[in-house]
């Protein structure tokens, strides 16, 4: 994996600053950092960004009071974990060039991926909404009921239970969040090792290995073979569409397969095809998301396609397309016209033969 550190990031304790932060230029031979990312929907209205006119000035200071109220909590929640550099793409990446683009988008694998954890605002529609809500605390504090029991042997014991909300209708609340609908979220949330997510109506934590939140603190496993209330199938099936549940898998097997190739593991042609499968399976779901700018479609996720591509010579990728399997993969329809009309981009995009070059469902 490419260790190497994002070319700019937000310091959150610069001294002298106090409470403000400012944008840190780091220098290419620098040792990793420990930093967090911040997944966020632009809206209809851009949040503050970094622009070739105001680059000296960010790096000089940022005022907190400047930041829209999403990317404050983001800080004070980077802050409290402990964790001094924070990567925003509207702040870290300079919006109005293009040669800063075109030279940080195609790093977004090693971003997200090499953060320690990243902060998803699954629930706001904009920046301005922020991650923490005023919600009831009977509603997702644990209750505790003592139970009076007798043994065998006459001796009176007792305990408390725990009652928790049940995990299926949360999930369901939770995978149908404002923030999953958006384009560059597909590739963020494939890549990042762990993920805090602040979907409206509690906490979720996410990592390769379980899925917890704040009325299910003990989580799911994420693994195989484990005695676990539970599992990670049971978490799937809970996933309405199997784009979804692809999805939800890409980024660990994509983990898997990369240790599999370190190790010359003679299953990695096995563990590729797999991974291609989910893929295309993601593909359709991928297509019916959002995005601030329509030519972001294949861009945003270079990243992830680059990192599966790398795992073999053979498997290079072409316009959403992998050449393995590229014979079936092109063999797509249109999807439902109930849902979104397809129209051809202009100018092209992609090759006809590529769902890349359709604005729509497939």
């Amino acid at each position: 994996m490419d260790l190497e550190v994002p070319t700019r990031l937000l310091d959150l304790s610069a001294p002298g600053l106090g409470e403000d932060l400012v944008l840190y230029e780091t220098a290419p031979t620098e040792a990793p950092i420990t930093y967090a990312t911040l997944s966020h929907r632009w809206g209809t209205t851009p949040p503050i960004t970094t622009t070739i006119s105001d680059l000296q000035k960010n790096l000089k200071r940022i005022y907190i009071e400047s930041l829209p109220k999403t990317f404050r909590e983001a800080v004070t929640f980077a802050r409290k974990m402990e964790v001094r550099y924070l990567w925003i793409d509207s702040l870290c990446i300079i919006q109005d060039s293009t040669a800063d683009k075109d030279r940080e988008i195609p790093k977004m694998a090693s971003i997200y991926s090499n953060a320690i954890f990243n902060i998803a605002a699954s629930a706001a529609a904009d920046s301005s909404e922020g991650l923490f809500r005023e919600r009831s605390p009977s509603l997702f504090q644990p209750i505790e009921l003592p139970l009076n029991f007798e043994l065998a042997d006459g001796t009176k014991k007792s305990c408390f239970a725990t009652l928790s909300r049940l995990l299926h209708r949360q999930a369901g609340q939770k995978l149908q969040s404002t923030l999953d609908g958006r384009g560059w979220i597909f590739q963020e949330r494939a890549l990042s090792r762990r993920v805090f997510s602040f979907d409206g109506h509690m906490l979720w934590f996410e990592c390769r290995e379980i899925i917890a939140s704040e009325n299910l603190p003990r989580g799911a496993s994420r693994g195989s073979g484990e005695d676990h209330s539970h599992s990670q199938d049971r978490w799937l099936n809970l996933l309405p569409q199997s784009a979804s549940r692809s999805l939800c898998l890409i980024g660990d097997l994509l983990s898997k397969v990369e240790t599999a190739k370190q190790v010359h593991d003679s299953t990695l042609p096995t563990q590729i095809d797999t991974l291609l499968h989910h893929w295309y399976r993601a593909m359709p779901g991928y297509l019916l998301r959002t995005f601030t700018h329509e030519t972001d479609r294949l861009p945003a996720i270079s990243s992830l396609a680059s990192r599966i591509s790398a795992l073999s010579p053979d498997n290079t990728y072409i316009a959403g397309h992998f050449r393995p399997n590229l014979i079936l993969s092109i063999c797509w329809t249109l999807g439902s016209p109930s849902t979104r009309s397809p129209i051809r981009f202009q100018p092209p995009r992609a090759p006809t033969w590529s769902w890349a070059s359709l604005n729509g469902p497939v």
